[in-house]
């Protein structure tokens, strides 16, 4: 699915070309099947590391200024736990108790949500026709009328991205200390196993290795959002249900959802853009996550937001695929240009004082270091002829000199 990248302005790359169907049916898709206000225009790309993201597009005429909205995507729209087995080309005879019951290991039985949700995202991309195998333009047409029909061309383009855990491993492995290592080992072993468990429990129309990659992209995906009518009524209600949770010691309500559109923004530790989750004035009130922009952003520039990582090394690697480290994961910033631009005066040329100053105060350091050697080896005594400087011992010190030697 790879097409000719074209350069934007030196900030970002286009990633298909323009004889792609996909990006124009995802839009299509987002703003069609999902109701997502897009706020701005934006393109997929890749940056420079060819990791795929979202990029503002670089037609608009000035920056994007601070805190406004990109995108406002609502929560009732969403593939949730809750809803996606009612979905077209879903396992709807599976359920959440049927993958968290075929999981034998304990630490990976409370990640049955998201296996669910990786099994029926699987299925769904499963279903999707070969386009290649049209062997008439009666069937290509017919087949190009599903592939944009409904949410197939989010899951077409979730499928369109590749994850290579030899690849992930090969570029972060040395950032993990032997502990982190093992400890990476450990949990990507306990996946398979997992994967393999469900698999063979369910028996869905698809190989393993269909269900294992495609589940490592939802893995990296999901997100813990409120429910769907979770901001339905007046605010005085969900404040007083919400001191009512906190005085019985219940948790607020929540799912676990795929956010099409959002799941394209990277993780920087330098972030332009931010999430707000709520009742949205776009929405008249309905519960929305609005992507808005927390600096200006520049045309062509990638769109980044803070993945709040509250796991260790390993842990972050196995589910993201990458570490927040600064310089690997930051997009819009040079780390070296950083250096360069704190400490430019160090490599500015001395001037004449300067270089007289540094060879003054060399003299000192090696006349001193001449006294201190000659007094080392003559054991404290001599005369003061053999001092460099005819700096003769203090005559105070002698008694004690002596006292010591005795």
């Amino acid at each position: 699915m790879l097409q000719r990248s074209e350069l934007r302005l030196g900030l970002g790359k286009v990633l298909y070309g323009p004889r792609s169907t996909l990006p124009p049916d995802f839009y299509r898709c987002c703003t069609d099947y999902f109701n997502i206000r897009l706020h701005e225009d934006t393109f997929i790309g890749i940056r420079s590391s060819q990791q795929r993201g979202l990029f503002l597009s670089p037609d608009r005429a000035a920056p994007l200024p601070a805190n406004k909205p990109l995108a406002t995507i609502p929560l009732n729209s969403l593939y949730t736990l809750s809803n996606i087995a009612r979905k077209p080309n879903t396992l709807h005879d599976v359920s959440v108790a049927d993958v968290r019951s075929a999981i034998r290991d304990d630490e990976f039985r409370i990640m049955a949500p998201q296996f669910y949700l990786g099994l029926q995202m699987s299925a769904i991309i499963a279903s999707l026709p070969d386009i290649m195998q049209s062997e008439s333009q009666e069937e290509l047409d017919r087949v190009s009328g599903i592939l944009r029909a409904g949410a197939n061309p989010y899951a077409r383009l979730l499928d369109d991205e590749d994850f290579s855990e030899e690849f992930v491993f090969g570029m972060y492995g040395m950032a993990l200390d032997s502990w982190q290592r093992s400890s990476y080992e450990e949990m990507t072993k306990k996946y398979h196993l997992a994967l393999t468990s469900v698999h063979e429990a369910v028996k869905p129309p698809f190989k393993l290795e269909h269900f294992q990659r495609i589940t490592r992209l939802v893995l990296a995906r999901v997100e813990h959002v409120p429910p769907a009518g979770y901001y339905d009524g007046s605010a005085l209600v969900r404040r007083m249900q919400r001191r009512w949770r906190r005085w019985k010691k219940t948790p607020d309500p929540s799912d676990v959802a795929l956010v099409p559109f959002l799941d394209l923004v990277n993780h920087s530790n330098r972030p332009n853009c931010a999430v707000r989750v709520g009742p949205s004035p776009v929405l008249n009130g309905a519960g929305a996550i609005t992507l808005f922009s927390l600096r200006d952003i520049q045309p062509g520039q990638e769109l980044c937001r803070h993945y709040n990582f509250a796991l260790n090394r390993a842990s972050a690697l196995f589910r993201y695929g990458f570490l927040p480290f600064d310089l690997i994961s930051v997009v819009d910033h040079d780390a070296i240009d950083e250096y360069l631009t704190k400490n430019a005066s160090m490599f500015k040329p001395e001037s004449q004082e300067e270089v007289e100053k540094r060879d003054r105060e060399q003299r000192e350091l090696s006349r001193l270091e001449t006294i201190f050697q000659t007094a080392k080896s003559s054991g404290g005594g001599g005369e003061a002829a053999n001092v460099p400087g005819g700096l003769a011992p203090d005559a105070a010190m002698g008694d004690r000199i002596s006292r010591r030697n005795e």
